[in-house]
């Protein structure tokens, strides 16, 4: 997905379906229900890795919030979760009388990491202040501007200290040295 915008949502949404494109009984992918459990697995990670990327985008303002987007990904979210059940339950009763499917792991993983994902939901924001991380890009004559900006401002009370003891010491460590 390139862009969050509401259309585009709606279109990874739609795709990230579970049944819809087995029960027609067309393709050899719905020939093995293995195979399903293990596309079912990447279906569930891959929603939670693109909400996720969701959020870091609105976090660092290069995506506005939009609350139809999360509403439609919290929707989608618990509606995966319970279809991706459902296959898990369905594995379960078909393991018993026939034989273990190497996918059915992968799937109980992927559920349990959607579960604790949705569980855990906080609604993105945009950042108050710029990444510590992030080094701005600085123009010589905007540098030298914030440098005399710096020097304009009125200096510390002379017995001031931090407030932190960890910090009240090396401050002292530094201001004798």
């Amino acid at each position: 997905m390139t862009t969050f915008d509401l259309a585009n949502v709606r279109e990874f949404t739609t795709g990230v379906d579970l049944l819809n494109e087995c029960d027609n009984g067309e393709g050899m992918e719905c020939a093995n229900f293995d195979f399903l459990l293990g596309h079912s697995a990447e279906c569930c990670n891959v929603f939670v890795e693109t909400v996720r990327r969701w959020g870091r985008e609105v976090f660092a303002g290069r995506v506005a919030y939009d609350a139809e987007v999360e509403n439609l990904f919290k929707q989608r979210g618990h509606n995966l979760h319970a279809e991706a059940l459902g296959l898990l339950d369905k594995a379960h009763g078909i393991e018993i009388s026939c034989f273990e499917f190497d996918h059915q792991p992968d799937l109980q993983i992927a559920v349990l990491s959607l579960d604790e994902f949705l569980r855990g939901w906080v609604t993105p924001r945009l950042a108050v202040s710029p990444s510590a991380r992030l080094r701005p890009e600085q123009t010589p004559e905007q540098f030298e501007n914030s440098l005399r900006r710096l020097e304009s401002l009125s200096p510390l009370p002379a017995d001031w200290e931090p407030a932190a003891p960890d910090q009240r010491s090396m401050y002292r460590r530094l201001r004798n040295a």
